[in-house]
């Protein structure tokens, strides 16, 4: 999530054809390595007995938050621009992934319970 923050801000810094694709290429790498990291993280401590419903409910959740992107992108694109649209989103997702990372209970979580299974 860190490095598709830094795709988008890159972006957004220097909006030329092979800063673009580069970061989208690593966006891409990222977004996949995260939500591959995200579904097993899901599936080692979420009970079987109620995973169909926690992924669903996670399912939903994002179902219902990703309309939202392009709709606020499409709302700042006009009044300041693509670059500076991008340079918006880019700091808005550093900045929450910053405070994911912060505060996140997953780094005090001990390994030796994934690997005693």
């Amino acid at each position: 999530e860190m490095l598709a923050a830094l795709g988008v801000l890159a972006i957004g810094l220097v909006p030329t054809l092979p800063v673009v694709l580069l970061a989208m290429v690593v966006m891409g790498v990222a977004l996949a390595s995260s939500t591959v990291i995200w579904q097993s993280l899901l599936q080692r401590l979420v009970p079987t007995h109620v995973l169909g419903r926690v992924t669903s409910i996670d399912l939903l959740g994002n179902s219902v938050i990703n309309p939202l992107a392009p709709l606020i992108a499409a709302a700042l694109i006009g009044p300041v621009g693509p670059p500076t649209t991008f340079l918006i989103a880019g700091i808005y997702a550093l900045v929450l992934v910053t405070i994911a990372v912060i505060a996140s209970p997953l780094r005090d979580m001990d390994e030796a319970a994934f690997t005693a299974a």
